[in-house]
């Protein structure tokens, strides 16, 4: 069969499963097959299993349009004015208020550091720092703070060191704490 032909055959097909109709009135209505029907059912969650066409369409109807409301609301949230883009604000918001490192045993280090959960992606920007190290990472686990300050977050890292650290001096002073720049390095 030729493409032309398969193509005609599908629209044959669609013609046929659609029959229209001219009413008392005058009007053209149109009717859908069962096949259809059954496809709409499948498709849409919570109909019920009705061969009703009406309750059928107008549960697709309001599905489809619970999507869209959804989907503007999503858009609307997205570009709100008052929304920041991550990368002008991860700098600005990012709250370090302390970092503390241990020597354990030979070059095995324990690195702790204390920080505020301001925005979305600030544990991404600690773990960040931490691979700076360019060091083995053994295990890394985050707390979450409780009670009076549930913002406040400790990771603790336990690292191996091959080489002195590279800190990126863009990172700058990490609040009350000594930076990793101040830390005696063996």
């Amino acid at each position: 069969m030729a493409p032309d032909e398969i193509y005609s055959s599908e629209e044959d097909d669609l013609e046929s499963s659609r029959s229209t109709d001219v009413n008392a009135r005058g009007q053209i209505t149109s009717t859908i097959s069962q096949q259809q029907l059954q496809m709409l059912q499948s498709l849409v969650p919570n109909i019920m299993n009705t061969r009703d066409e009406r309750t059928i369409l107008e549960a697709t109807h309001d599905y489809l349009r619970r999507i869209r409301e959804e989907t503007e609301r999503i858009q609307k949230e997205l570009s709100s004015p008052g929304r920041v883009h991550e990368s002008e604000s991860a700098t600005q918001r990012s709250q370090i208020t302390n970092v503390e490192v241990e020597e354990l045993w030979e070059r095995r280090f324990v690195v702790k550091v204390s920080w505020r959960r301001e925005y979305a992606g600030a544990a991404g920007n600690v773990q960040r720092v931490i691979e700076c190290l360019d060091a083995k990472i053994k295990m890394v686990s985050i707390a979450v703070g409780e009670g009076a300050d549930p913002t406040l977050m400790l990771t603790t890292a336990f690292i191996k060191m091959g080489v002195a650290p590279k800190v990126p001096s863009s990172l700058g002073p990490y609040g009350r704490g000594p930076t990793i720049e101040q830390r005696q390095w063996r």
